[in-house]
């Protein structure tokens, strides 16, 4: 039957990933949404070697979208959120910069880390109207 916990499902080859042995599958299971969508969304905003990027909320996907971005290249890295944990595990995860929301002014800070330019590409995951009219 369908549905999410359906003991069977049929999908086109191209659609399937075989894991290899040496990623347990609770790793590998979030391969198709918190490290693939940050990937595509920075695909999909033209992300070039040397950008800036900002990311809005420091969860499963935006701390991918903070490795992402390091690792393809970015010239700046900030992360904002509003847990102090994540800002650190975000700074270890290759973020240059980290801004807890709740202290300052993370579209004040962003354009003080760039000369008033602002990022090429800022990356709302969070949902919240507050952070997507900040990523703005």
């Amino acid at each position: 039957m369908d549905g999410g916990f359906a003991e069977y499902i049929a999908i086109p080859a191209r659609n399937a990933f075989k894991l290899p042995m040496e990623i347990p599958f609770d790793q590998g299971a979030i391969i198709g949404c918190a490290v693939a969508t940050p990937f595509h969304a920075l695909k999909v905003g033209e992300f070039k070697p040397g950008d800036t990027v900002a990311v809005f909320g420091l969860g499963g996907v935006g701390m991918h979208a903070v490795i992402w971005a390091r690792a393809l290249g970015a010239s700046k890295v900030v992360g904002i959120d509003i847990i102090d944990f994540k800002l650190r595990l975000a700074k270890e995860l290759g973020a240059d910069y980290t801004v807890n929301a709740l202290e300052e002014d993370p579209v004040k800070t962003i354009k003080d880390l760039t000369d008033g330019l602002g990022v090429n590409i800022a990356l709302e995951v969070t949902g919240s109207e507050k952070t997507m009219n900040d990523a703005i």
